[in-house]
């Protein structure tokens, strides 16, 4: 085994321990949830080397930056960030942390990819460039800016399915409805605030070129259901009240994100920007 697949597995595992106790969801868990619906329900990395491996790495440091990071924890993984190439990074973790409670701290970064945040403790738009640098770098889009609305197309939403894929994760792990601070909800409300909606928006601008494939069609459709289904839970009297409802509600979640493990990992692999690295 060469020396850099034997670094680049270490620094693989380095990361895992270092943040295995990060968030009821930890991270793991994130990190599997991503590489399934990127890799499908294997979780596997379809060309696993040094690059690919490191291209996965930058993806969970950044994720975990914009996501989870408060109470001064993170610095290792934005150094990481640092050492391999990333641009627009915070001078310090300093410049992002704030402070808050295992069952507060979502209310500030898990509000949705596009949510203002009237008191942003978390500085929620330099957390978002984190990303969107993290995934323009990776995948090479082409931007050279460290203005956030710039950063349109493919590279915005392939960095919106990665927060939403962790937000879907998190309302698995709750053992109540808004178990660790407020959260976009899955889905079924009369608005657009909800997971299923941004899923549906971002699915169309990521494979624009496939919206008319049958693995777009049954993603799409498949989003639809559950939020109908979501619906019959969330707007009946008195909302989520009871733990039966609840419990359907987390059913919901789970197969939202088996939805997305069987069909994005087949549409990403005919996305030249995705195959490219991957495959």
């Amino acid at each position: 085994m060469s020396r850099k697949k034997l670094l680049s597995i270490f620094l693989l595992v380095i990361f895992c321990v270092l943040f295995s106790g990060a968030a009821a969801h930890n991270a793991n868990e994130h990190n599997r949830d991503l590489r399934c619906v990127l890799f499908g329900p294997t979780c596997l990395l379809p060309d696993k080397n040094p690059k690919t491996d490191e291209a996965m790495i930058k993806l969970y440091n950044a994720s975990y930056l914009a996501i989870d990071q408060f109470n001064g924890r993170g610095t290792n993984s934005l150094n990481y960030l640092k050492q391999h190439g990333i641009r627009w990074l915070p001078s310090g973790i300093i410049k992002i942390n704030y402070t808050a409670s295992s069952k507060t701290h979502r209310t500030y970064t898990h509000r949705g990819w596009d949510h203002s945040y009237v008191n942003d403790k978390s500085h929620w738009q330099d957390r978002k460039l984190i990303l969107l640098s993290t995934v323009n770098n990776v995948f090479k889009f082409g931007h050279t800016t460290n203005n956030i609305s710039a950063y349109k197309g493919k590279c915005d939403s392939f960095a919106a399915l990665v927060y939403y894929v962790h937000l879907i994760g998190d309302q698995i792990e709750n053992k109540k409805y808004n178990d660790e601070g407020l959260e976009m909800p899955l889905g079924g409300r009369r608005d657009d605030y909800e997971i299923t909606e941004e899923l549906l928006k971002h699915i169309k601008i990521l494979f624009a070129e496939q919206v008319s494939s049958d693995d777009y069609k049954n993603l799409e459709n498949g989003l639809k259901k559950i939020d109908e289904r979501l619906k019959k839970i969330v707007l009946k009297t008195g909302g989520l009240r009871s733990d039966e409802d609840f419990e359907q509600y987390h059913t919901n979640a789970e197969e939202m994100l088996n939805l997305l493990q069987r069909y994005v990992h087949k549409l990403l692999k005919n996305e030249k920007f995705f195959s490219k690295v991957f495959y």
